[in-house]
């Protein structure tokens, strides 16, 4: 059963109705989300420099990310999170810098 509502504008006497719309619980912003570009995973898929280890470390730091974007998350604690040695996550964490042009 829909119930309708009529709210009327008391400055310009227009009738507004429509009917209520239950909106179901949502989370807090600050509860586990972050938003992206998505064009950025599209590339990301396509770096062939990036190998399994790579994105499987990205992947868990995403999932560490805080509502500031800040990780506190150090290589001995992915280390051990994801099975790997700590020296690999290490190697993969190297941030490589491109030639400036």
């Amino acid at each position: 059963m829909q119930k309708y509502v009529e709210q009327i504008d008391k400055r310009t006497g227009e009738v507004m109705d429509g009917c209520m719309v239950w909106i179901p619980h949502r989370p807090k912003l600050t509860e586990r989300w972050f938003m992206a570009f998505q064009d950025s995973f599209i590339e990301l898929a396509k770096d062939p420099e990036l190998t399994l280890e790579h994105k499987n470390i990205l992947l868990y730091l995403f999932g560490k990310l805080d509502f500031e974007n800040f990780i506190q998350q150090s290589q001995s604690d992915i280390a051990e999170s994801l099975g790997m040695q700590k020296q690999n996550v290490s190697r993969a964490m190297v941030v490589v810098q491109p030639p400036c042009p």
